[in-house]
């Protein structure tokens, strides 16, 4: 993939659709015509980029609906209502608070009278440097709440499901184009007023498609939660996916096949195509496998009948594809629901540490990132290292783990049983 499309998507998909030309072109044409028949939406030409989640109409009656009305300001009148129904002994506890309130006032002027001026001003913490400039107006931006009746009708991912329903909003990790938008796109599926079960059927939606993807002996390639778009169904009132960016897509027989030839050098393996914490491990497996038979090949010397080499499998195949697509819908799925119902500083008493499940609380690091995603992304990013030439290929093996995908998911499953 190239710069093009890389910058695409850290800008939040928010800019024109690049067209990459792809290096597959007589597969993919061939392509079109057999995945379209699945009701599978192929990335084309429609004057502007991918699936918007609203239609012109949709979006059209979401901001004609009025907006619920603000609490009224309480008036005067209800004021005093309200202090004539207070108990005798409501009243006592009031005109306590309020002599604890003068006394503590009364004593603080009293300190501030003995203490020299010299040293308040040097207790006083620095002013705040007032925010100015580009900078300035980004933060705000940044922060600021949509409004009422704002509605969003451009691109959503399933990975924009997923943070919003992980609390992940305001994630510093986040492209600032995502953390803007993400607002906005939670308070219009809060507007569509979802079944209880709409995310689940979601999740069953793009697993079905990609099932019609594999039936029609097609290998997607890159099914990370980028390339899922999510779109309303106003007739059955639903959300539904829809499959993008096919350029990596091969025939599934091709990936039955082994490599037809051992890469000449490190830096010509193809790596697993899903980032973390969603790669499959087994395909991460192939790729730590070719990279062993890369360095064996040049550092044992060639014998008069040297060994034949083993048979090597590329990253790809539907196994892969299904398994990236289930990791993440089990976290849409799970994102609401791991932390304790009185709050993630209680998970404790369930997990038996301290810390939220999905999103960032006071510093502490998710249980999701420290038991899951963070060593899913130092395993994928040694082998990409190790192909880009930054780090030695031999310590990018060492770092992938046999065990480490069964520990992972048996800490996942015994979490998912504890909540």
């Amino acid at each position: 993939m190239d710069n093009d499309w890389h910058e695409y998507r850290e800008n939040g998909y928010e800019r024109l659709r690049p067209s990459t030309a792809n290096k597959r072109v007589p597969a993919l044409i061939e392509g079109y015509v057999l995945i379209s028949q699945f009701s599978v939406w192929i990335a084309h030409d429609r004057g502007g980029g991918a699936a918007q989640l609203l239609t012109e109409a949709d979006r059209t009656d979401l901001e004609q609906q009025q907006p619920p009305s603000p609490d009224p300001e309480p008036s005067s009148g209800s004021a005093s209502a309200e202090e004539a129904t207070l108990s005798e002994a409501d009243k006592q506890l009031e005109e306590m608070l309020r002599e604890m309130r003068e006394k503590h006032e009364r004593r603080m002027a009293d300190i501030r009278a003995s203490v020299p001026a010299f040293m308040l001003r040097a207790l006083q913490p620095p002013p705040a440097e007032a925010d100015s400039g580009d900078e300035g107006e980004e933060k705000r931006e940044m922060e600021r709440q949509p409004g009422p009746a704002e509605v969003w009708d451009g691109e959503v991912t399933l990975l924009d499901i997923f943070h919003i329903r992980a609390g992940l909003l305001r994630d510093p990790c986040l492209p600032k184009a995502t953390k803007r938008r993400l607002p906005v796109i939670a308070q219009t599926l809060r507007c569509l007023q979802l079944t209880p079960d709409a995310h689940r059927r979601l999740v069953i939606s793009a697993l079905s498609s990609l099932a019609a993807i594999h039936a029609a002996d097609w290998v997607h390639g890159d099914t990370n939660g980028h390339n899922i778009m999510v779109v309303w169904d106003a007739v059955a009132r639903r959300l539904c996916s829809q499959w993008i960016d096919f350029e990596m897509a091969r025939r599934r027989a091709e990936t039955l096949q082994p490599l037809p030839s051992l890469p000449q050098t490190v830096h010509d393996i193809e790596p697993a195509p899903v980032p973390a914490p969603h790669s499959d491990p087994a395909a991460v497996r192939k790729v730590a496998a070719t990279m062993e038979a890369v360095i064996d090949r040049s550092t044992t010397r060639r014998t008069a009948s040297p060994s034949p080499p083993p048979a090597l499998y590329g990253p790809f195949s539907a196994a892969a594809d299904a398994y990236a697509v289930c990791s993440l819908g089990s976290a849409v799925l799970m994102g609401p629901h791991m932390d304790h119902p009185s709050g993630s500083g209680s998970n404790g008493h369930i997990y038996g540490e301290e810390g939220a499940f999905f999103a960032e609380r006071n510093d502490i690091t998710p249980l999701y990132t420290r038991h899951f995603a963070k060593k899913v992304v130092r395993e994928t990013a040694a082998m990409k290292k190790a192909i880009d030439g930054t780090v030695q290929p031999s310590a990018a093996v060492q770092e992938f783990s046999p065990n480490g995908p069964a520990e992972r998911h048996q800490w996942l499953r015994r979490d998912e049983e504890c909540r």
